[in-house]
């Protein structure tokens, strides 16, 4: 039957695969036909027991030869277009440095816009992981991109400073101003830019027990912030939550759950990054034994959580949760980085390889920083404050694997458990593009000083009010519903740097605004 319906394929010209998948009762090949193909030939249909549509994944293009790998790579160039202002906003990643010869970074970022910590470093990529997060800024996960024809306009570009040492690591104490000097530097390559800070690097070395800052989170806070005297700008900062190690993924979900985000990703003033996955499906044909671990829209095996935070005032973490990418195992328990659950991105050795996987928390804070942009190009007159406002409360949890209809009847601790998890959510990008333009969005940038000194003695300062424009004969003809106002505020602390390490919120996180 196989020889009979190998003869017939070939006849009709229909690609088969030279390696099937054999089960006792049944031999699957991967074939390439229209349906047409199919129906003109009988003697093929009556050796076929079932079709089905063959599920591509990104394993396809990371198993590519490197001709044919390029060949994807110029049809994706031949889409992409710059905007004239697209170097106007950019995304800063301060990692490892970042290739920017790569076919698809180029355009976006040149050798003035790269930049190292310490000279001595040089200014590209020496692992691989600042090259991967460039791509992903840029473009998002390259996979559609590269099996559609859709016309690509990039709108914002890139910058790099290294923050990580080629050999070994940078003292712990020493972060803070480490990360203080790289943003010096990203601002001095372009003084005029409004641009955002992808930080995908954490320590573990520093045990978060409640959230309380130390010394990196607290500078994080600090330049998030800025100097108004100083006119020093505010300034948005996207942190990895930080991963599990690897040893203990086998152990998903408990072990995310005992596993607190990472140094500095406990910064009041950031947005954290947390990780979920729609990626489940695992090319069988070379993994018959493998088995995905997370769910559809589970939480991401790696993503670290704030489950332990039990201080309330201690804020939530991570606000949001962006693809991650999933892991397999097998039926002995191994756990295994597969291909066909990843993200594509910019590889570093693009000479000899131009893609490569990424994975985890750092690849959906890359995606991120990627709407930070998106938003910013949309509405150039947004503050750092309503960007990272607009991202939040675009967020909703109808792409995770939760119960959403009934999520509103849970207890009060359920419904922190779920916020410690997967923060708000995960941010639709299409209403956070469209919430400036929608009648039913209200959105205010204002300033108040809530407290003023009078004497020896503080008292409260300012209140403002303000009036929605609520639709009212639309509600009229609705009396009976009950019509639910989302309400997001979003500003940046100003820290105490003299409470580093305290266990009291209140007292680092200078006022707490209230409704």
């Amino acid at each position: 039957i196989i020889n009979r319906f190998k003869e017939q394929a070939r006849n009709a010209e229909i690609f088969v695969s030279e390696k099937p998948l054999k089960f006792p009762e049944t031999t699957v090949f991967l074939i390439r036909a229209s349906m047409n193909q199919l129906k003109q030939s009988i003697l093929i249909l009556d050796c076929i027991s079932e079709i089905r549509i063959y599920k591509d994944t990104p394993a396809s293009f990371l198993e590519m030869k490197p001709l044919e790998e390029m060949k994807w790579i110029e049809d994706l160039q031949d889409r992409i277009s710059y905007a004239n202002n697209h170097k106007e906003i950019a995304i800063c990643i301060l990692d490892t440095g970042v290739n920017y010869s790569h076919p698809l970074l180029k355009e976006s970022i040149s050798e003035k816009e790269a930049d190292s910590y310490n000279p001595n470093w040089g200014n590209t990529d020496h692992a691989g992981h600042g090259t991967e997060m460039a791509g992903l800024a840029l473009y998002g996960d390259l996979y559609p991109l590269l099996i559609s024809n859709q016309q690509v306009v990039l709108n914002h570009s890139l910058e790099s400073v290294k923050i990580l040492p080629p050999n070994g690591s940078n003292p712990e104490d020493l972060l803070g101003v480490i990360t203080k000097e790289c943003v010096a530097r990203a601002e001095l390559i372009g003084i005029d830019k409004k641009r955002f800070f992808n930080m995908a690097v954490t320590s573990d070395k520093v045990n978060i027990k409640e959230g309380e800052p130390s010394s990196w989170s607290g500078s994080i806070d600090q330049i998030a912030f800025g100097n108004e005297e100083a006119k020093e700008p505010k300034r948005l900062f996207f942190v990895s939550a930080g991963n599990l190690k690897y040893e203990d993924i086998k152990d998903y979900p408990t072990s995310n759950e005992l596993n607190t985000v990472q140094n500095p990703a406990q910064a009041w003033n950031c947005i954290t990054v947390g990780a979920f996955t729609e990626k489940v499906d695992i090319e069988k044909t070379r993994y018959p034994e493998l088995e995905k671990i997370a769910g559809k829209g589970g939480l991401s095996p790696t993503s670290t959580t704030s489950l332990l935070w039990n201080e309330s005032d201690w804020p939530i973490k991570p606000e949001i949760v962006m693809e991650g990418g999933n892991y397999a195992k097998d039926k002995k328990g191994f756990v295994t980085n597969n291909e066909s659950l990843s993200l594509i991105t910019t590889n570093k050795d693009f000479q000899s390889k131009l893609l490569t996987q990424c994975l985890d928390t750092s690849a959906a804070t890359a995606q991120a920083s990627r709407y930070a942009a998106l938003v910013a190009t949309e509405y150039p007159e947004f503050w750092q404050e309503t960007i990272r406002g607009i991202l939040v409360h675009s967020a909703d949890y109808k792409k995770l694997n939760l119960d959403y209809p009934n999520i509103q009847k849970l207890n009060q601790q359920g419904k922190i458990n779920i916020l410690r998890k997967f923060g708000y959510g995960h941010p639709n990008l299409s209403i956070a593009l469209s919430s400036g333009k929608s009648f039913c969005t209200l959105i205010i940038q204002d300033e108040l000083q809530p407290f003023i000194k009078d004497g020896s003695n503080i008292k409260t300062n300012e209140i403002k009010f303000y009036n929605l424009p609520l639709p009212v004969n639309a509600l009229n003809q609705i009396p009976l519903e009950d019509v639910e106002l989302k309400v997001t505020l979003s500003y940046f602390i100003e820290p105490n740097l003299k409470k580093i390490n305290t266990r009291y919120a209140k007292t680092y996180s200078s006022c707490a605004l209230r409704f």
